[in-house]
């Protein structure tokens, strides 16, 4: 049984067969991959992906019918995406037939084997971002190689987790948003609980870096979604200069802060480009006025560095610190910068609501409001009646400004009770709550509560769930 409703399958993985002929070391590449993939999806859904895999290497009208037919009935379409791939009619076919459907060009997710230039590209496929299972040696720079589970595994199961979580969102907004039978992204909306409707905060552009970074910089991306920051660019941009140069500056237009990865390889520079791309988007920032933090690892010798990008490194914005030091700066920065405001008159009643389990914990957090003259906070009752204490849960449910549902110990249960009984008393709120976050807690790892829409998450597993929510709290405006 599919975990999307209505679909046959949640994922088709469409690949071409030669790109799973066994290797050196006996491994099946797509075979392998797709094994890999549903275990980590698996773990994040918290039951079984449907994901549909054909290994059978024929071409009979009957075969590709099945496939066909089977494509149509997918919620998303994963492409591995190699040079083998784009000369292939029958997975080109797989992915027409996909797009063909309504809203379906979406959900098409590519991963790329080896890299393909974008002008070989099917038209479906350009700008779309690719997660590269290739890398490069730093010996041997412009060499691509495979990941496999043995040759570079660390990096290999790395992206393999990247992608399912990128995946995981997608199938939970499938789910809620365009399940077969209903009509409408309208309809649908009107289905979940209801959202906070204030402007919403600006963006940071997240620039492209060389492909040795590819990894640090998902993690910057995936730091900052947590946190509802809307993130550019929404795909990848277009290889070439004048297409690159149109579409970055369409984002630079609309963004407030520039972010910027710097490493040990210089960026290429396309025959169109009188720049480097990573020295064109730099300048193209300046241009615009806007704000720029970039980075580098603490322990790169500049001495050591020749190549024609190394003046970036070494100018003014730079921040030579650890990653998760650079991920909180900019957090911050761009926190301040677009600071709500909580009421109209600067003060704000924070509930922390929280199982008996998680008392402790709650407690922690209570401690964080201490010395802020504006805000209030509390936790719900754990001694007393069950009508008192039901009417002061129902009662800072109604009056809160902000409100922060912690899932530690509790069971999935009780936070999907949680979810149900403010959805129902969210009618008869004089105001819309200006924040409400689910605080995905220790201990790990978390059962799916299977719940979407209306509230943001932030996953605090590994004990961080304290800094978390300094760094809200230094975001809003008092």
């Amino acid at each position: 049984m599919s975990y999307v409703a209505g679909f046959k399958h949640d994922i088709f993985v469409s690949y071409a067969h030669f790109d799973n002929e066994e290797d050196s070391r006996a491994i099946r590449w797509v075979s392998r991959f797709q094994a890999d993939l549903k275990s980590a999806l698996r773990q994040r859904l918290g039951v079984d992906p449907e994901i549909f895999f054909d290994t059978r290497d024929f071409g009979a009208h009957s075969h590709v019918d099945f496939l066909l037919e089977n494509v149509r009935q997918s919620a998303a379409f994963l492409a591995v995406f190699s040079p083998s791939y784009v000369t292939r009619d029958f997975t080109i076919r797989e992915l027409e037939a996909f797009a063909a459907r309504t809203a379906a060009v979406d959900r098409i997710v590519t991963v790329e084997l080896l890299p393909v230039e974008e002008n070989r590209c099917h038209s479906l496929l350009r700008g779309r971002k690719r997660t590269p299972f290739w890398w490069k040696d730093t010996s041997e720079q412009d060499i691509p190689l495979q990941l496999t589970p043995k040759f570079n595994p660390e990096m290999y199961h790395a992206r393999v987790q990247i992608l399912a979580h990128q995946l995981k969102k997608m199938l939970e907004e499938i789910q809620a948003r365009d399940a077969p039978g209903m009509s409408s992204k309208k309809e649908v909306e009107s289905q979940l609980p209801s959202v906070d409707r204030s402007p919403p905060r600006k963006s940071i552009l997240l620039a492209q870096v060389t492909d040795d970074l590819y990894d640090e910089r998902e993690s910057v991306h995936a730091y900052l979604e947590q946190f509802a920051v809307k993130i550019l660019p929404e795909s990848d941009y277009p290889q070439g200069g004048v297409d690159f140069a149109a579409a970055l500056e369409a984002d630079l237009a609309r963004t407030d802060l520039f972010v910027q990865m710097l490493g040990n390889f210089a960026s290429r520079k396309p025959s169109d480009l009188a720049q480097s791309y990573s020295q064109f988007q730099y300048d193209a920032a300046k241009r615009h006025g806007l704000k720029i933090m970039q980075w580098r690892r603490p322990d790169l010798d500049l001495a050591t560095v020749t190549h024609r990008d190394k003046p970036l490194l070494e100018g003014p914005d730079v921040l030579a610190v650890g990653l998760e030091e650079f991920k909180s700066e900019v957090l911050r920065y761009f926190l301040e910068q677009s600071k709500p405001e909580l009421s109209r008159s600067g003060d704000c009643h924070f509930f922390i609501n929280a199982d008996r389990s998680d008392k402790e914990l709650a407690d922690a957090l209570l401690r964080l409001f201490e010395g802020k003259k504006n805000w209030t906070a509390a936790r719900p009752l754990f001694e007393g009646s069950a009508k008192d204490i039901m009417e002061d849960l129902e009662a800072n449910l109604i009056n809160c400004g902000a409100l922060l549902l912690l899932y530690g110990n509790a069971p999935p249960a009780w936070v999907r009770a949680q979810l149900l009984r403010y959805s129902k008393l969210e009618k008869v709120r004089e105001e819309p709550l200006r924040l409400k976050t689910i605080l995905l807690g220790p201990p790990a790892p978390k059962a799916e509560i299977a719940w979407s829409g209306g509230f943001d998450k932030i996953d605090c597993q590994d004990g961080s769930i304290e800094q978390h929510v300094r760094v809200i709290l230094d975001g809003l405006r008092l």
